[in-house]
């Protein structure tokens, strides 16, 4: 797996984790700060878009758009996910650790 990919991962995972948190819905900017806060690296507001876009079409979220703003509202399918700590496509398993050197 390439470094991107386990950072677009480790960036999806944030979104969901944060969703749930939030109580199951949040527009861009709020998920925008998650991402910087929770050291995912910077990212625009585009990547975001892009990483909601992604998340919708897995239907872990629905996106509500609103005039210039996106909100997200976590599915049951994406509160599933983080609840059980399952392993889909969109995010990493929440409990399983990198092993390093090999």
């Amino acid at each position: 797996m390439s470094i991107q990919a386990i950072l677009d991962a480790q960036q999806r995972l944030v979104i969901l984790r944060s969703l749930l948190d939030i109580g199951g819905a949040a527009n861009e900017s709020i998920l925008n700060d998650c991402l910087d806060q929770l050291g995912t690296g910077r990212v625009t507001r585009d990547r975001v878009k892009t990483l909601l876009a992604w998340l919708e079409e897995q239907g872990l979220v629905r996106i509500e758009r609103l005039a210039t703003v996106q909100v997200a509202h976590l599915t049951g399918r994406g509160r599933t996910q983080q609840r059980a700590g399952q392993r889909c496509l969109a995010s990493r398993n929440p409990g399983r650790r990198i092993k390093h050197g090999r």
